[in-house]
C-alpha cells in the first residue's frame, strides 16, 4: 500500500473517531440540559414581575424599570452658592533689583512691606446634592449639610432646563442632618410615595436615585446590608442609618433610596471613604425623616423631649455587679441641675430599664425615646436602685437650645461648641481644679470641633485671649469670621493641648 493511501485511511478514521465523540458528548449535554429544564419548571419559578419570553411574546417590565418610571420624576438635582472671601500674598510682589537698595535698606523695606500685605478677594464656591419632592406644593426633603452655610439654593426638576430658586423651610435638624426646602412650582409636580423603613428586611433589594457628580436622574442596585446602624463620629447626634451596598457618591446625598415597590425608604446621607471601603453607604429611615420634616412644618423647628442626665450604656462588669439582666438600661452617669430629672427624683448610678412603658436595652434608643417623648408629659421611669426596682414619675420638659441657657454665643455657632461657665458649685462637684473657666459640655457632630474639642474639655486660651469666665470667651470671639483658623488651648485630664478650630 502506498503511503499516500495509507494517509488518507488514517486521516478518514480520525475523522470517523471525532465524529463518533461529539455525538456521545451531545446526547449527555442536551440530555442533562432538558432534564434540568423539565424538573426545574416546577421548582423554580420565574421571578416576580417577570414572564418567561416565548414565541410572539412580548418581554416582561424589569421592576428595577419600573421604579425608575415612577421615581424619576420627584428625584431633584440641588446645586448651592456660596461666597467667601479669601486672602493671599504675593511673595514676588515688592521684590527689586534695585543697586540703591544695598545703601537704604531701610527705605525699600518699608516699601516692600506695604506692597506685601494681604490682598482680599471672593471666591464662589459650589455644592451639589440631591433630594426628593414629597408633596404638590413643592416641598422638598434633603439633608441639612447639603445646603448648610450658603447663599443661594436653586433646585433643577427632572426634564427641565430651568432651575428654581429654593428657600429653607424653617429651621434645619442638626441632630439628624434633615432639612426641608421649598419652591413655587410651575406645573403640577409628581410626588414621591413614602414607605415604612420599620418594615423593611436586611437583603431586600433596594435603590439609590440621585445625581452623583452631577449626572442626573442616576440609579444604582443593591440591597439593604444592615439595619440600626449607629455611632459614626462626626455624624448626626441621632443615629439609626439604614446600610446598603446600592453605589452612593457626592451629589447622591439628600436623594431617595427606593425599595422595588417604588416607595421612599431612606435618605442617602453618607458613604465609608472609598479609599478604605467600597459598599458602604448610609441612608436616614424614612420614619425619621417624616417625623422631623412634620414638626418643622408644624412648628418651624424640631421639638424633643429633654430629660437632663448623661446616659450610658450598662458594661458587663456593671450588670454583674449590680445583679441587672444582660443588655438591659442605662446607666445615669450624671444628673443636670434644675432639669426634669433632678426635680422627679433621678440620681447617678441609677439604671433605667424602663422608660413610659417601653423597655430599654441601651444608650441610642433610649435618646431617640426621650426625645420623641411629647413635652409636657408626665412619664413613669422604672430604675434599678440598690439593686432594689423604683418607679419615679417626671414630667419631660423641651429640649433647650444653647441661646435659651445661654451656653452659646452667636459667634461661637460657628464653631459648633456648646459651653458653660465653670462655677464653685460644678468645680466641687465634677472635682476641677479650676475655680472659674468656661467647660465643654457638647460638640456638635457635624461642627469642625467634632474629634478635636471633646465634652469636659476646659477652654484655657483662644489665641492669645486668656478665658477665665464666659464674658472673656464671647469677647475672644467676636472678631472671628467664617473660614477663619481659632487656636484653642484646653485642659482634658491633667494635659494641656493646642487645637486649631476653622470657623464654619
Amino acid at each position: 500500500m502506498s503511503i499516500k493511501v495509507e494517509k488518507s485511511l488514517l486521516r478518514l478514521a480520525s475523522y470517523i473517531v471525532i465524529g463518533g465523540i461529539s455525538i456521545i458528548l451531545g446526547m449527555v449535554i442536551g440530555g442533562t440540559v432538558s432534564g434540568s429544564a423539565v424538573t426545574g419548571a416546577e421548582e423554580i419559578p420565574p421571578a416576580a414581575g417577570i414572564k418567561e419570553a416565548g414565541s410572539g411574546a412580548a418581554p416582561a417590565e424589569n421592576p428595577f424599570v419600573s421604579v425608575a418610571g415612577k421615581l424619576r420624576q420627584t428625584v431633584v438635582q440641588i446645586t448651592t452658592t456660596k461666597v467667601v472671601t479669601q486672602r493671599y500674598w504675593n511673595p514676588f510682589e515688592g521684590s527689586s533689583n534695585n543697586p540703591l537698595e544695598e545703601f537704604f535698606p531701610e527705605f525699600f523695606g518699608r516699601q516692600r512691606e506695604r506692597k506685601n500685605k494681604s490682598r482680599e478677594y471672593k471666591r464662589k464656591l459650589e455644592g451639589l446634592g440631591s433630594g426628593f419632592i414629597i408633596d404638590e406644593k413643592g416641598h422638598i426633603l434633603t439633608n441639612y449639610h447639603v445646603i448648610k452655610d450658603v447663599d443661594e439654593i436653586q433646585v433643577k426638576l427632572c426634564g427641565e432646563k430651568e432651575p428654581y430658586k429654593a428657600e429653607i423651610v424653617g429651621e434645619p435638624d442638626v441632630s439628624t442632618d434633615i432639612a426641608l426646602i421649598k419652591i413655587e412650582p410651575r406645573r403640577p409636580l409628581t410626588v414621591a410615595k413614602l414607605g415604612d423603613s420599620e418594615k423593611i428586611m436586611v437583603g431586600e433589594w433596594v435603590m439609590a436615585i440621585g445625581n452623583p457628580f452631577g449626572l442626573e436622574e442616576t440609579l444604582t442596585v443593591g440591597v439593604i446590608s444592615a439595619k440600626g446602624r449607629s455611632g459614626f463620629p462626626g455624624m448626626p447626634r441621632y443615629q439609626d442609618f439604614i446600610q446598603t451596598d446600592a453605589s452612593i457618591n457626592l451629589g447622591n446625598s439628600g436623594g431617595p433610596l427606593v425599595n422595588t415597590r417604588a416607595e421612599v425608604i431612606g435618605i442617602n446621607t453618607f458613604i465609608i471613604s472609598p479609599f478604605v471601603s467600597q459598599g458602604l453607604g448610609f441612608a436616614i429611615p424614612i420614619n425619621m425623616a417624616k417625623e422631623v420634616y412634620e414638626k418643622i412644618l408644624k412648628h418651624g423647628r424640631v421639638i424633643r423631649g429633654y430629660l437632663g442626665i448623661i446616659p450610658q450604656d450598662v458594661d458587663p462588669a456593671m450588670a454583674k455587679l449590680w445583679n441587672l439582666p444582660d443588655d438591659m438600661g442605662v446607666v445615669v452617669s450624671d444628673v443636670e441641675e434644675d432639669t426634669p430629672a433632678s426635680r422627679g427624683g433621678l440620681k447617678i448610678q441609677d439604671v433605667i430599664v424602663e422608660f413610659d412603658g417601653k423597655e430599654i436595652t441601651g444608650e441610642d434608643p433610649f435618646r431617640k425615646i426621650v426625645a420623641s417623648t411629647p413635652v409636657g408629659k408626665k412619664v413613669k421611669v422604672k430604675v434599678i436602685r440598690d439593686r432594689k426596682e423604683k418607679v419615679l414619675t417626671i414630667t419631660i420638659a423641651e429640649l433647650p437650645s444653647s441661646k435659651k441657657i445661654g451656653e452659646e454665643s452667636e459667634k461661637n455657632q460657628k464653631l459648633g461648641l456648646i459651653v458653660r461657665e465653670i462655677t464653685p458649685a460644678m468645680s466641687e462637684r465634677y472635682r476641677l481644679k479650676e475655680k472659674e473657666g468656661v467647660i465643654v459640655i457638647d460638640v456638635e457632630g457635624t461642627s469642625t470641633a467634632e474629634g478635636k474639642i471633646e465634652p469636659g474639655d476646659i477652654i484655657k486660651k483662644i489665641n492669645d485671649c486668656d478665658i477665665n469666665n464666659m464674658d472673656d470667651y464671647v469677647s475672644a470671639l467676636e472678631g472671628v469670621e467664617k473660614g477663619e483658623d481659632v487656636i484653642f488651648l484646653i485642659r482634658r485630664g491633667k494635659y494641656t493641648l493646642f487645637m486649631v478650630i476653622k470657623a464654619e
